[in-house]
């Protein structure tokens, strides 16, 4: 590989340069940006795959080389800026990326990779559509439309919102019979035509470039599906990461039935065999505990090809959404039965914070929204590196990887310290502690960046909710505090002992009330 050396434009080394100066250096350094797409920078990243557009922008002949390569890395560890180069290329040259997609799929084995729909209507495929009854003749059903039947269950799927930026229809606005209307001038598009690099590909004569993108991560997803117990599963979104993987928004249909999932494919640490292997008794776990009002439930999963799980799909979490819960200590009371109920089947979160708290996104009651306890036990099987310590500190021996994605500043001591001894039921409570926190104050337990808030956590002990709200009653001071005590030895025992104080708190409380 081609060693990088500095440059004086905006920080970029000096191939990335040269290669946006003059597409005949960007041609012969393709490996090397293919190469920044994987690993570099996020904007080193952007740069390459404006490159790499360049390239076929100026190099008919490569046109197809390079979004075979594009493809080739459109899985669940894909950066976002493989996808934005993809779909330019699909805007401007359709016929050469679906020629690509489809000598993707004829390299396929023979087997679950090869059953899915080819048809560019639809966005979806089958599972085992290939066997069947009628065969190839079997149509695809589609996801329900706004609209279109009646909706009890909130886990089913109940709109397409056309103002939804997450739903793409390019789908459904071809031809009813999904023939693209714009066959007839693709010669003239995909061709050598001096011009055809004038045209911005918009317009309705153009495929959706979705389409293209969502049948190549089809073709990826396609043996999950074949394992799947869904009759059908549509892939409506492209996969987004998050901190446990990719995440792709689909609708199930099983029985007649239609269901909202969110489909997580789980990144691999270096320890793949490990995680394979918790991560059959944790799925297994948190499927029984979903039963759960207060735990996202689990609807199917497997280790194969790779561990993935389809579960109800969730929209914002605590994390993100912009108003705060309308009542923060039933919210707490409810995540803690839900946790319970988890440790009551042997099942231990490890990662409670404001991310792993997600909400519906259909609601009847917006004020009083059910919390959903998500990735129990998921965390503690992916370790980021030692609590605190800057990438590759590792030899402090008092330190211990942190589980995957948990935000530092609600980590309990024994996330960062060995000597406050191992992750069980009470590193929950101490998590339910600072998410209390959080909702009594509207702060964070501790602020700072990793190694700061670690520096706090182990040297000042419990977080102090009244300096945040002096105002805080003096019931729930004592519950926050008790809860995410620096020792063990001086939380509650149980979650359930935690939830129960809290509960009588908050019935005093709304007593005084009733009361004035």
């Amino acid at each position: 590989m081609v060693e990088e050396q500095s440059s004086d434009r905006e920080g970029l080394p000096e191939q990335l340069v040269e290669t946006l100066a003059d597409p005949a250096t960007a041609r012969s350094q393709t490996p090397y940006l293919l190469g920044v797409l994987d690993d570099g920078e996020p904007d080193h990243r952007l740069v390459a795959g404006t490159a790499l557009c360049l390239v076929a922008r100026s190099y008919p002949e490569l046109r197809g080389a390079v979004a075979g390569r594009l493809l080739d890395r459109l899985d669940g560890d894909a950066h976002d800026e493989v996808g934005h180069a993809l779909d330019y290329l699909a805007a401007r040259y359709p016929e050469t990326v679906e020629e690509a997609v489809k000598t993707l799929e004829d390299d396929a084995s023979s087997g679950p990779r090869e059953r899915l729909s080819r048809s560019r209507a639809e966005g979806g495929f089958l599972r085992s559509e290939s066997l069947a009854p009628g065969g190839r003749d079997r149509p695809v059903g589609r996801t329900q439309v706004a609209g279109e039947g009646d909706i009890d269950d909130p886990r089913q799927v109940y709109t397409a919102d056309p103002a939804d930026p997450d739903i793409d229809r390019a789908d459904h606005e071809d031809g009813e019979d999904g023939e693209d209307d714009a066959s007839e001038d693709a010669d003239d598009r995909d061709g050598d035509d001096e011009n055809a690099d004038d045209r911005d590909g918009d317009g309705d004569t153009t495929p959706g470039v979705t389409t293209v993108t969502l049948r190549a991560v089809s073709r990826r997803l396609s043996e999950i599906v074949e394992r799947s117990k869904f009759d059908e599963l549509t892939v409506l979104t492209e996969g987004r990461r998050d901190r446990y993987g990719a995440v792709y928004r689909t609708a199930g249909r099983l029985d007649g039935e239609e269901y909202a999932v969110g489909l997580t494919v789980y990144r691999l640490p270096e320890d793949h065999e490990s995680f394979v292997a918790g991560f059959r008794t944790t799925a297994e776990r948190w499927q029984e505990a979903g039963s759960h009002r207060a735990v996202l439930q689990v609807y199917d999963w497997n280790v194969h090809p790779r561990p993935w799980a389809a579960v109800e799909h969730t929209g914002e979490s605590l994390a993100t959404r912009s108003d705060p819960p309308s009542e923060p200590l039933w919210t707490v009371i409810e995540l803690a039965s839900g946790v319970a109920h988890a440790h009551q089947h042997g099942l231990v979160h490890g990662a409670i914070d404001p991310g792993n708290v997600r909400y519906r996104d259909a609601v009847l009651d917006d004020s009083r929204r059910q919390p959903l306890l998500s990735s129990p036990g998921i965390a503690t099987l992916s370790e980021t590196g030692p609590a605190g310590s800057a990438p590759g500190d590792t030899d402090s021996a008092d330190e211990r990887p942190r589980p995957g994605g948990l935000d530092p500043r609600y980590a309990a001591p024994e996330h960062y310290d060995d000597s406050y001894g191992r992750i069980d039921g009470s590193t929950d409570v101490y998590g339910l502690g600072a998410l209390l926190f959080r909702l009594c104050t509207d702060h964070h337990p501790y602020t700072g960046d990793a190694g700061t808030v670690r520096g706090k956590v182990l040297s000042e002990g419990a977080p102090e909710p009244r300096r945040v709200n002096p105002d805080l009653p003096d019931s729930l001071h004592r519950v926050v505090r008790k809860a995410t005590a620096t020792r063990k030895l001086k939380r509650y025992e149980t979650v359930t002992a935690f939830e129960r104080e809290l509960a009588q708190a908050r019935e005093a409380l709304l007593a005084e009330v009733d009361d004035a």
